[in-house]
């Protein structure tokens, strides 16, 4: 899914005077956005999570080990 598609159908779709594809596109397009949005959200809430086990483990390691 992307967004240069969408945009380039809506211009190319005005250009012909095809208003119902244009119209369609003109819709996706945002649709498009706000998936990105979504979907790049949880995905850096994901490996924020990840890597805070990760560094709570090697703190515990570090804690642990004798000096």
């Amino acid at each position: 899914m992307t967004t240069i598609p969408a945009a380039a159908d809506i211009g190319g779709s005005s250009a012909y005077a095809g208003w119902d594809e244009a119209w369609g596109s003109l819709l996706q397009l945002p649709l498009n956005i706000v998936v990105l949005i979504v979907v790049g959200t949880g995905t850096l809430k994901c490996r924020r999570a990840i890597w805070r086990r990760v560094a709570a483990r090697r703190h515990e390691r570090a804690v642990r080990r004798p000096a």
